[in-house]
């Protein structure tokens, strides 16, 4: 069908109409670019023949708008030498199991299906002893993993053939390792059958994976020229660089039904990921972590002009290389590569990635692609000022002002108020902590200590000499009073 003829994404016509294979938990900008993307060129390709159907993992999201494009969206794939747009048809169905708890079950009972996908942010692998499998959802999304598990188990006789790759993208060290023991730790407080739980570890394959792609989201700025190109509007179009790749450990024979290296992920198979993990965590998203809080509070838009900017840009290109870079025990060569390589990535002129997406959940981001720098350093003596500095940003970013009528977490910065994001049960903690500060007129340094010593922020204890106490409260000082520019950092 000529596009031109077309007014409307629903007026498309679909070109396969193949059951659904696969379970993708979220239906954010990355799983739409990355995986959505590759599924539909295996499709396409008539190198794989099954569709998703995504579950949204949290009780808002876009499973609406999704369903009013009939699952149809374009990913615009950008950089100095492609400008491609790809339609992608590769979802089938959308549930909100907040809503539609028994559709969400149902897909469990599906005979044919292969594969779980996922990326609930690194907030989203946790362990909640409280979770139930048995409520109408679980809470947390190894709940609902567990939930669905039990219900393929009960389904099919506990049929080890209908085990599941179950394959997560959480930026979290072994991941997939993760996952299984958050779920079986769960069935086991739940007092779930012995043999479910065998079950669980024999039937299924979970799978460590380290993902990489850098995918900016809706092109607002130039959305009226993708819509002219594309003769419609689509409200759920994604701009992403072409370059992908995923690195993935597990039983490699079992995921011959699931050919992802036919699609144009670049796929690595090893027997230990830990390295591939290692630098694209701490270098990429340790770096654009930071950036994104030391952007804001200098009152720059986008990623491409903060690695631009002659201060922020300076400070933070200086700063991975002699302090974040160091704590690698890799190859010079290869870590070297993987930097000059990421700063060409961050600079790319054809995707405007906003600081204030990348945002999204950074307390825990914090944790694990900063934190282990800053414990490296710790290891062999102080805290290098740049990381310390990383810390007193995100600090400053979660120093939550108020919690409004909609239970929504804000920020002030400058008079402007923003909502910061991530697991409420963290957020709510440090809410509590910032009306203590409040109501007893501590000092920066004595709310630093509250927050630093909270055992229920932190995943694993941070602790800083009172030296470093007192560098980090100075730069609170500085960024909240707009300062962050004449910070010193080296």
């Amino acid at each position: 069908m000529n596009n031109r003829a077309i007014k409307k994404i629903t007026d498309i016509e679909r070109t396969y109409h193949n059951e659904i294979r696969i379970v993708q938990f979220g239906e954010g900008n990355f799983l739409r670019a990355f995986w959505g993307k590759a599924i539909h060129e295996m499709n396409a390709s008539g190198v794989y023949k099954g569709q998703i159907a995504v579950i949204q993992p949290i009780k808002e999201g876009k499973i609406d708008l999704l369903k009013k494009q009939n699952y149809l969206y374009n990913v615009a794939l950008q950089d100095e030498e492609r400008n491609d747009i790809v339609l992608v048809e590769s979802i089938r169905e959308a549930i909100n199991p907040y809503t539609d708890y028994a559709s969400f079950l149902a897909l469990a009972t599906l005979p044919h299906l292969q594969v779980i996908i996922s990326n609930t942010t690194e907030a989203g692998i946790v362990l909640d002893e409280h979770d139930s499998p048995f409520s109408e959802p679980p809470s947390t999304f190894p709940g609902k993993i567990l939930a669905f598990l039990y219900e393929r188990y009960k389904s099919f006789n506990g049929d080890e053939s209908k085990g599941l790759l179950i394959i997560p993208c959480e930026l979290i060290e072994r991941n997939g390792e993760r996952l299984l023991d958050v779920v079986v730790t769960l069935a086991q407080l739940n007092k779930m059958d012995k043999s479910f739980i065998n079950w669980i570890t024999i039937a299924n394959s979970f799978y460590n994976t380290l993902v990489d792609g850098i995918v900016t989201g809706f092109p607002h700025k130039e959305i009226d020229s993708f819509t002219s190109r594309l003769g419609y509007k689509d409200e759920l179009l994604v701009k992403s660089e072409p370059y992908r790749f995923l690195a993935i450990q597990g039983n490699k024979e079992k995921a011959k039904k699931f050919p992802i290296e036919k699609s144009s992920i670049k796929v690595v198979w090893g027997d230990d990921i830990q390295r591939f993990r290692d630098i694209k965590v701490r270098l990429l998203n340790g770096f654009q972590t930071m950036l994104s809080h030391y952007g804001f509070y200098a009152d720059i838009l986008t990623e491409r002009e903060a690695v631009e900017d002659d201060i922020v840009g300076k400070n933070m290109t200086k700063g991975l290389y002699e302090s974040i870079i160091p704590t690698l025990a890799y190859p010079e060569d290869e870590k070297a590569e993987f930097a000059a390589t990421m700063l060409k990535r961050l600079k790319n002129p054809g995707i405007e990635h906003i600081l204030m997406d990348i945002n999204l959940n950074s307390f825990t981001k914090f944790q694990t692609r900063l934190q282990p720098s800053l414990e490296e350093h710790k290891k062999k003596g102080a805290i290098p000022p740049f990381l310390l500095f990383a810390l007193a940003l995100v600090l400053s970013y979660y120093t939550i002002s108020e919690k409004d009528s909609s239970n929504r977490y804000i920020g002030v910065f400058k008079g402007k108020k923003y909502q910061v994001f991530d697991d409420p049960k963290l957020l709510q903690t440090l809410y509590t902590i910032a009306l203590e500060a409040t109501q007893k007129k501590w000092t920066t340094y004595e709310y630093l200590s509250s927050v630093m010593s909270s055992e229920k922020l932190w995943m694993r204890n941070l602790t800083l000499t009172s030296d470093e106490m007192n560098q980090v409260s100075q730069m609170i000082d500085s960024i909240k009073a707009g300062g962050v520019r004449a910070v010193d950092l080296f």
